[in-house]
């Protein structure tokens, strides 16, 4: 026999009988196995967790572009970090901190993303 919709939507009232054989979840073996499970630690973590401030355009723009606007940030940060990053003539280290370098031009990534934020 099928069930309507409204027999599924009733719970059954709990009695002082349901309520002396009643467990905790994480007692029982098989639930507590699922709900321990989590992600776990990063085998390699490669990113860390910060706070930063941003302008409500910039967090509006990326936010409008759906799950995944973090990533997008982040990469292009990088990208920007690839492009502007000076090092020393003959030398793989940065430039020393407090070296004022030319204000740089927008990277490429922002520049792409700026061109389809203005399509919309």
């Amino acid at each position: 026999m099928k069930r309507t919709s409204n027999e599924l939507d009733e719970a059954p009232e709990w009695t002082e009988e349901t309520f002396a054989h009643a467990q905790k979840a994480m007692d029982i073996p098989e639930i507590a196995a699922i709900a321990r499970k989590g992600r776990g630690p990063q085998k390699k973590p490669t990113k860390r967790a910060t706070t930063i401030r941003l302008s409500p355009e910039v967090l509006d723009f990326f936010q409008a572009q759906g799950d995944g606007w973090q990533g997008r940030i982040d990469n292009a940060l990088k990208e920007y970090v690839k492009e502007h990053r000076k090092r020393a003539p003959g030398s793989a280290e940065p430039l020393p901190l407090g070296f004022k370098a030319p204000k740089p031009e927008p990277c490429a990534v922002v520049k792409e993303a700026d061109e389809d934020f203005q399509k919309r």
